[in-house]
């Protein structure tokens, strides 16, 4: 394209210098002047695989474009950049796209056949909800009676006796004990 500009003369260069400094993206017809829009068109292709978006004020390139799909396509009208609706083409394309990640894939297919065939139709049960009681931190605790057994029973209760635990003494110590408790009994 700037081989184009640059091919019209003087008029263009403004638009040659802004062009430039955009990141440039090489065609295979860089050596010789081809007109822009058969070079865009040949860069899309019939995909158009690296995502461009082409902004042009060429109608006819515009149409040629929208039978594409995925082609983001801007113009100008009265000093305002305009996006163009996605074409009819990139509707049917992402649908295709979309309903193709909603559809279970061959291997997971496959799964799901296996699974149908092994399982029985268990439904299943659900738990009944039962009325449950009052709340425990709400309802007064109930009164214990005194009865004569329990007085009873409390007397004759066992008590737990406890032993005093014992600690060990260092040897020289108890070697020191028993010779001591020898000469006393001596």
């Amino acid at each position: 394209m700037i081989e184009e500009g640059k091919a019209l003369g003087p008029q263009l260069a403004g638009a040659v210098l802004i062009a430039k400094r955009f990141q440039l993206r090489k065609c295979a017809h860089h050596k010789e002047a081809v007109p822009a829009a058969e070079c865009i068109m040949s860069m899309i292709g019939t995909e158009n695989q690296n995502g461009y978006f082409v902004a042009s004020q060429d109608r006819t390139l515009r149409r040629h474009l929208q039978k594409v799909p995925g082609v983001p396509l801007l113009f100008i009208n009265r000093n305002t950049i305009l996006l163009e609706k996605p074409s009819t083409t990139s509707h049917q394309a992402s649908e295709k796209v979309e309903m193709s990640r909603l559809q279970p894939s061959k291997h997971e297919k496959e799964t799901l056949e296996k699974l149908s065939d092994s399982t029985t139709e268990l439904k299943p049960r659900r738990k009944r909800k039962r009325p449950g009681g009052p709340n425990p931190l709400s309802v007064l605790k109930s009164k214990r009676k005194k009865d004569d057994k329990h007085s009873v029973s409390d007397d004759t209760k066992k008590k737990r006796s406890r032993k005093r635990k014992r600690r060990k003494l260092a040897s020289h110590v108890q070697d020191a004990l028993r010779e001591h408790v020898t000469a006393s009994a001596s």
